[in-house]
């Protein structure tokens, strides 16, 4: 049986039902007619108005676990533009950059260049 066959006995049964019940057709026609229209009004009414951009702090979520979600309310924190915690004191800064640096380098010694990774940091 094709789409074009039960689309068209679909509608049929639909339509042999309904004629039986007018006043429900009327209602499932207008109900949503009226609805539409007040939501019209009301935009036409009061025009959007752009709004600008915010951006709220950052807070750890309950499932971050508890040290992210205590370290929060820590008043004396050095945060990023985006307000992400800033360690200035550790160390992963310069090893990341590091790692970068020797990851974009195209000589053929990476691996001597990560050896000597660990020698900077001790």
């Amino acid at each position: 049986m094709g789409f074009g066959l039960q689309l068209r006995l679909l509608l049929w049964k639909n339509f042999t039902l309904k004629k039986r019940s007018p006043l429900a057709v009327l209602f499932e026609v207008l109900i949503p007619l009226v609805l539409f229209l007040i939501l019209m009004g009301i935009r036409l009414r009061r025009q959007p108005e752009p709004k600008p951009e915010e951006i709220f702090p950052v807070r750890a979520l309950p499932s971050s676990g508890i040290i992210p979600l205590l370290q929060q309310f820590c008043p004396n924190k050095v945060t990023d533009e985006h307000g992400f915690p800033l360690h200035p004191n550790s160390s992963i800064g310069s090893i990341l950059a590091d790692i970068s640096d020797i990851m974009n380098s195209p000589s053929l010694s990476v691996i001597d260049n990560l050896k000597n990774i660990p020698q900077h940091y001790r």
